[in-house]
């Protein structure tokens, strides 16, 4: 679940519940009729992960989420409470990935479908972008991008893709703020 609300001028708080992000179908793995789980941490039962990407956009997030300001360019702060994460940005920065929410690595196979699901809430007008993408190796290929409008009532939502790249072991799943 995620919720955003205006505190005071440029300060928003979001809550994130719960994300599910599931292999529906592969050319090797699985049938049609199965569910994998391919995030961790998905009712941020446990602390994020403080490791950051490096230069080349690589992370280990420890099988959790990590929150990234893009090398000091949003400010924003984050805090997990009764399987809820709060993140209260107080600067969006220059760019819509200033700052973000990550887990990596996650493998993403060539001729997959994807299935990704969350639910939201927003207070004020507020959009969520994910993206699913490579690192700077793979020329920061969203494998799947999606912008999302959020509202005040909670809301599930989701969205589908199939990679039609290569696989990818270091994929990267992102929230952008």
């Amino acid at each position: 679940m995620f919720k955003s609300k205006l505190i005071k001028k440029g300060v928003y708080i979001f809550f994130l519940v719960m994300f599910l992000f599931v292999l529906t179908t592969s050319t090797v793995f699985c049938s049609s009729n199965r569910y994998v789980n391919l995030l961790g941490n998905e009712g941020f039962t446990t602390e994020l992960s403080k490791n950051q990407p490096d230069e080349s956009g690589y992370l280990d997030s420890e099988n959790s989420w990590s929150l990234f300001l893009n090398h000091g360019e949003g400010l924003a702060e984050a805090i997990i409470s009764n399987e809820i994460l709060k993140v209260i940005v107080t600067d969006h920065g220059p760019n819509q990935w200033s700052v973000q929410l990550l887990q990596s690595p996650v493998t993403i196979e060539r001729g997959g479908k994807y299935k990704i699901t969350f639910d939201a809430k927003a207070e004020g007008m507020q959009s969520l972008m994910i993206k699913v993408g490579g690192i700077a190796s793979r020329g920061w290929t969203a494998y799947s991008q999606k912008q999302f409008d959020l509202s005040p009532q909670w809301r599930s939502y989701e969205m589908d893709f199939t990679m039609y790249q290569g696989t990818d072991e270091n994929a990267r799943f992102e929230f952008w703020f």
